[in-house]
């Protein structure tokens, strides 16, 4: 079912797009910004622009770090590694201020002497 009607022009394009507004979508299921990043550079997508700016936004940067389990974000990290262009997927993550989000330490874990 094609929710946008723009389904099949978008596909032609490599623009992936939410059916929903993209910060609704998020906030509903934050591990949705990384599902887009690795979809965007396994096919060569482009994320539309509403979604860059929603997955970079502290709301949605928040729920993914305290609602999304690390063992979900791995799965999602290591097929963006394991793709087709991992390369853009880092930089994505980046672009996206995903990075301190993606790659946390558990709270029990200390760093240094």
């Amino acid at each position: 079912e094609d929710l946008t009607g723009k389904g099949l022009e978008d596909l032609r394009a490599g623009i992936i797009r939410t059916p929903l507004p993209p910060q609704e979508t998020f906030l509903d299921d934050p591990l949705r910004v990384l599902r887009a990043v690795r979809f965007g550079t396994r096919f060569g997508f482009q994320l539309e622009a509403s979604i860059l700016e929603a997955a970079a936004s502290e709301p949605v940067l928040t729920a993914l770090g305290n609602k999304v389990s690390k063992e979900r974000i791995g799965t999602e990290l290591d097929g963006m590694f394991n793709g087709k262009s991992p390369s853009a997927a880092v930089r994505l993550l980046h672009q996206l201020s995903l990075f301190p989000i993606v790659f946390a330490l558990p709270p029990t874990v200390t760093v240094g002497p």
